[in-house]
């Protein structure tokens, strides 16, 4: 479950007043019997706008980190296990991590990789990139977010804990991410109430599960995709029906060969094999230049797939497959027919 929050200016006037209500917020919502854990984000919910980008810098490594950008997440310690992320290396935040401690961060994956591919990320130190900023020690690597959406790569990203913000800004707004054992809708009004004991004119908005925010995320790729397969639909079925159609219409056409070779002695599973194979050998000729053709075109919709490269062996051996299996069911009724032939009516068919 996930709800946003803003604190109001006029009441939350400083850093610890807002991190007073954090922590309440948070207290009072684990406490409740069906919520595994809570946790908040400023500006940064998964499927969003990928939360604060920005420069940064890491220490002895000024040059390499520069002109590159990072989302800026602060966070608190639930919010890894709320979003069931992986933790690569290292530890969370806890409860030792105060505004009186050493500054900490935890860094993604492939900020990780890109800048201590060793894997000794822990211990090195980094910088939020403004004016005034402490030097973060990173104590752990988390797995990558996607937090610009599924169809976006993960962008770098670094955590720091909100008892630790680095700006009363990062504060002001806050989504809260709560896990319960059941439907997250169901526990809504149960929420609410929690944020409304601790603070009875706070507004609350765009309450919705992660579930939500992932389709609302891809509604639009889904409806190509719906789009899309209901064109591809109804070109296999012209395909069925043309194969059938071309499959009957040259068993009529040589109903009186058919008549001879089965006069002459030849079987019924004869008579199948050879229609069939008709059928499949023209058939083959279709797969091969579709192939061919859609090698040269899929790359125009390289933007439409996810996780299917445009020249996928896989799928274009299953989609081959496929209709090969198709064109042998549309053969196999005319070639049927062709076996049920009375040899003296096909001799006397004109």
């Amino acid at each position: 479950m996930t709800m946003n929050l803003i604190l109001p200016p006029a009441k939350y006037q400083t850093e610890t007043q807002m991190k007073t209500f954090h922590d309440a917020v948070i207290e009072r919502m684990g406490a409740l019997a069906g919520v595994r854990v809570v946790g908040t984000v400023s500006y940064g919910l998964p499927m969003g706008d990928g939360g604060l980008l920005g420069d940064f810098e890491i220490e002895g490594q000024s040059e390499r980190s520069r002109h590159l950008m990072a989302s800026k997440l602060v966070v608190s310690p639930g919010y890894f296990g709320a979003l069931g992320m992986s933790l690569i290396q290292g530890r969370w935040f806890d409860d030792h991590d105060t505004g009186k401690s050493q500054p900490v961060a935890i860094v993604s994956e492939s900020l990780a990789r890109r800048f201590w591919p060793k894997g000794d990320a822990p211990g090195k130190r980094i910088s939020l990139g403004w004016e005034g900023s402490p030097w973060y020690s990173v104590i752990g690597v988390a797995g990558d977010v996607k937090q610009m959406g599924l169809q976006k790569d993960a962008p770098l990203a670094i955590y720091v804990p909100y008892s630790q913000a680095p700006r009363p800004f990062f504060l002001s707004f806050m989504t809260i991410v709560a896990r319960t054992d059941s439907d997250p809708l169901s526990m809504t009004n149960t929420l609410r109430r929690v944020i409304e004991s601790v603070d009875g004119d706070m507004p609350v908005f765009d309450v919705a599960s992660m579930e939500q925010l992932v389709y609302q995320s891809v509604a639009s790729p889904r409806f190509n995709a719906l789009l899309l397969a209901c064109f591809a639909a109804l070109a296999l079925t012209l395909a069925v029906v043309g194969i059938y159609g071309v499959i009957s219409y040259s068993v009529a056409q040589r109903a009186h060969e058919i008549g001879i070779r089965m006069a002459l002695g030849a079987q019924q599973e004869e008579v199948l094999k050879l229609v069939v194979s008709q059928g499949l050998r023209l058939t083959l000729i279709g797969t091969v230049s579709g192939v061919l053709g859609a090698l040269g075109v899929t790359r125009f919709l390289s933007s439409l797939l996810y996780g299917v490269r445009p020249v996928d062996p896989l799928t274009f051996v299953a989609v081959s497959l496929g209709l090969a299996g198709v064109a042998l069911l549309a053969s196999y009724i005319p070639a049927r027919r062709a076996t049920k032939v009375d040899p003296m009516r096909a001799l006397r068919y004109e």
